[in-house]
């Protein structure tokens, strides 16, 4: 079975090229010298398939036809299309993605086909292979124009793609902002406000300005649409962005009432109950230690929220949960910054609570190697040596010079520059009747 695209040999290069055969196609070139060039480079790669990668392939191949259709008509209504859809959903949520194709590429005639394009675009998403995934929701996109979903996802995944031409859709789409659907707006100032941490912060005010002013309309417009139309992991983070925009503003009541708007659509939601944690944490740390006690709670688990509770427990002193907190952070993906920082606060709430010191070396050499740019680390390490060597009591020896609340929320600022909503969720067997 194809599932994963780490799994694949020669895979990604076949489908790379054929990609690429596929877009000369597309242009009028299929008989041209460089069209036969990469039918030659597909020799080597394709010899390197298994059987089922090739039925894969094949059927791709199939598939990239039906990009040329135009056509959103279903063409055969039988009485079993229900049970058919149900095998569909089955397929996807048991992650058999050939099994969905090939079952899609049979009944194709049975379901509208904007719907096989989005369906077809979450298999190859899913099995890692972006490019494939973005022409067939750009697809659906066209065949239908009115509907912002689509659209949402097809610009989501075209910036996983390409970037740059992401980027470039998305500033045509806040130049029209009134014309356009407020979810495919909102998702083009997605594509602008994560874009900003390339910027120096004195560039991205200009685009903060402008955000504020687009979330904000398209919140008026989503709020006018049917209920049944809203979705709420989008407001939400729109809600977050337009907050975070505000924050960087420097407009700190407008921001928390949006941070709060958003957590009164969906009081658990850990992106947002993080976001404001990290917006109050210098300025109200006991509402931001509760946000964060929450999102720990979560299914969707980042490390930020175990950070600054870790901070916070090392400065209160409470070293048995600062170590406890860290090591649950350091089992999670992070930035070396923050990774630096996590393995600083362990060493010291290690050394505070009499373990080895061996051990406590280790977790400062480690933090240094990762972030030899942070001074507070250097000298935490510097006064754990002075102490090692005269064997001291810690509490009373070292004055650890950790980061302050307002330093840590600093750090915080990558999480805010960082924040990209996950597309929405379509799959259903009611979508597809």
């Amino acid at each position: 079975m194809v599932e994963a695209k780490s799994l694949d040999n020669g895979l990604s290069q076949y489908i790379a090229l054929l990609l690429e055969l596929h877009a000369l196609s597309s242009a009028g070139r299929n008989d041209t010298e460089e069209a036969d060039s990469i039918r030659d480079s597909m020799d080597g790669p394709y010899r390197l398939l298994d059987r089922s990668q090739i039925t894969l392939v094949r059927g791709l191949s199939t598939d990239l036809y039906s990009l040329e259709k135009t056509s959103t008509e279903v063409l055969e209504r039988t009485s079993d299309s229900v049970a058919e859809s149900a095998k569909i959903e089955g397929y996807y949520i048991k992650r058999m993605y050939p099994a969905l194709l090939d079952i899609l590429r049979k009944h194709e005639k049975k379901i509208p086909l904007e719907k096989v394009s989005y369906l077809r675009g979450r298999c190859w998403h899913e099995m890692g292979y972006e490019k494939v995934s973005t022409l067939f929701f750009g697809h659906a996109s066209k065949l239908s124009p009115r509907s912002g979903t689509y659209r949402y996802i097809y610009l989501d995944s075209l910036y996983r793609s390409s970037k740059h031409e992401a980027t470039d859709q998305a500033n045509v789409i806040l130049g029209r902002h009134r014309e356009e659907h407020p979810f495919v707006v909102l998702k083009a100032a997605d594509i602008i406000f994560y874009d900003t941490k390339e910027r120096t912060f004195e560039e991205s005010k200009i685009i903060f300005v402008n955000l504020v002013k687009v979330i904000d309309y398209a919140l008026v417009q989503i709020s006018k649409l049917p209920a049944e139309e809203h979705q709420k992991s989008l407001i939400v983070g729109a809600y977050i962005e337009l907050a975070m925009c505000q924050g960087h503003l420097g407009l700190e009541s407008q921001a928390r009432q949006s941070y709060d708007a958003g957590l009164q659509i969906d009081p658990g939601n850990t992106q947002a109950l993080t976001a404001r944690g990290i917006f109050l944490y210098a300025s109200d740390v006991v509402s931001a230690i509760r946000d964060f006690k929450v999102a720990i709670r979560g299914q969707d688990k980042t490390v930020w929220p175990y950070f600054y509770l870790a901070h916070h427990s090392l400065l209160a002193k409470e070293f048995d949960n600062c170590k406890s907190y860290c090591d649950t952070a350091l089992s999670m993906k992070s930035i070396d910054s923050v990774r630096a920082h996590l393995l600083e606060f362990r060493a010291i709430a290690s050394l505070e609570l009499g373990n080895e010191m061996q051990t406590v070396e280790s977790d400062f050499l480690s933090a240094l190697e990762l972030s030899v740019k942070e001074g507070s680390i250097l000298r935490n390490y510097e006064l754990f040596k002075n102490w090692n060597d005269t064997q001291n009591s810690a509490t009373d020896q070292a004055q650890w010079g950790v980061l302050s609340s307002q330093e840590a929320q600093e750090a915080g600022r990558f999480y805010k520059r960082q924040y990209h909503p996950e597309y929405i969720p379509l799959l259903s067997a009611e979508t597809l009747r």
